[in-house]
């Protein structure tokens, strides 16, 4: 199977988990806070909290919020960090005989490109994915 193929085969979940950790080095943080005392229960109950934080433990956006498979902000902002990293990224058709489709056609320096069908924020996730993982071999 290829690198796109198994990408493609996750879910959005799964594949805003990856791009969070890997293409903007975030990591989860859970926090549980204990209520002393709350209107509707009575006594105190345990709140957990579970975000997104970079390398310093700044928050970055609740688990729960990030999608960047379906918020083409935040594969925008994906796209953006592996430019920064020198790929680049193109709008373009490059799979024969679509007349009608728009892909991602992926350059990687010093690597061979690749092409993610579709160009909506599922594919740009997939797309930043690619070149981290392929840059990260090299």
């Amino acid at each position: 199977m290829s690198a796109i193929t198994d990408l493609q085969q996750l879910t959005n979940e799964q594949l805003a988990a990856l791009a969070a950790e890997k293409v903007m080095g975030w990591r989860v943080r859970r926090e549980t806070f204990q209520e002393d005392q709350d209107m509707h229960f009575g006594t105190g109950h345990e709140t957990t909290f579970t975000d997104w934080v970079d390398s310093t433990g700044t928050f970055q956006m609740s688990v729960t919020d990030y999608m960047p498979c379906t918020d083409r902000n935040q594969s925008g902002r994906l796209l953006a960090k592996m430019v920064e990293r020198g790929v680049s990224f193109l709008i373009t058709r490059c799979v024969e005989g679509d007349p009608l489709g728009e892909d991602i056609e992926v350059s990687i320096p010093n690597h061979h490109g690749y092409c993610v069908t579709k160009s909506d924020a599922r594919a740009e996730t997939i797309a930043s994915l690619l070149a981290w993982f392929a840059m990260e071999k090299q």
